[in-house]
């Protein structure tokens, strides 16, 4: 069985703004059949500006206790995807 994962970016540009309509899907198999996601959106900006499409925060904090004392530690993690979209010769 063949499944997939990515997204698909269509740009409409007028004038100095440009809209992008945004397709992303996401197929697993899931037993005997396969799961499927999607989601459809549109956002603007201005050519070449940089747009942020979405993105994951992870934030961990770990604890102990010993014979030196406590100790704590926390780790966060982002990460983003972008775009932007250039007219021809820019």
């Amino acid at each position: 069985r063949n499944v997939g994962s990515g997204f698909l970016v269509t740009p409409r540009v007028s004038g100095d703004m440009v809209v992008l309509q945004i397709e992303q899907g996401f197929e697993s198999v899931r037993g005997a059949g396969i799961e499927t996601q999607s989601l459809s959106t549109q956002v603007s900006a201005r050519l070449g500006e940089w747009l942020e499409l979405g993105g994951v925060s992870d934030s961990a904090s770990v604890g102990s206790v010993g014979l030196a004392g406590r100790r704590y530690e926390t780790r966060t993690e982002e990460r983003g995807v972008w775009i932007r979209v250039e007219a021809d010769g820019e």
